[in-house]
């Protein structure tokens, strides 16, 4: 569905693109590989504003699991909790998923309605960026 506009720029139709995620190459593959959350930066609430401005993420960071839910607890949010849904698992995964704060890879690319968009550039300062979208209808 991506169409070329004007060479060597990113464009999007806001109608139809649903989220965003601009980082470098090196936080990408990291985020890909080793199971980190990513923070996005210039959020339009802030979920952990009772927290101290050293206690609060950091937009554009990657973080563990195990500070995503420190983050959280120290924020005052109800803690995990794996019977949330009875008898079906809960993981951590869901639990993160579900807050909506922090954005997982594997929460990320698997989506069933929206497609995903993963794309390479090198800024005019030589830093090599990545961009990945989410597009299409999602009902």
């Amino acid at each position: 569905m991506k169409r070329v506009i004007r060479k060597c720029v990113w464009e999007t139709n806001s109608s139809t693109s649903h989220s965003t995620v601009i980082m470098t190459a090196d936080q990408y593959k990291r985020w890909e590989e080793e199971n980190l959350y990513y923070y996005p930066p210039n959020k339009w609430y802030d979920p952990f504003e009772k927290l101290s401005e050293d206690q609060k993420p950091v937009g554009g960071c990657l973080y563990t699991q195990e500070e995503v839910l420190q983050f959280y607890k120290l924020a005052g949010y109800e803690e995990y909790d794996p019977n949330y849904y009875g008898e079906e698992e809960f993981t951590e995964d869901d639990y993160i998923r579900e807050m909506g704060d922090f954005i997982g890879y594997g929460n990320w690319s698997e989506d069933e309605y929206l497609e995903n968009d993963t794309n390479y550039y090198t800024t005019p300062g030589g830093e090599e960026i990545v961009v990945c979208c989410k597009y299409g209808n999602d009902y």
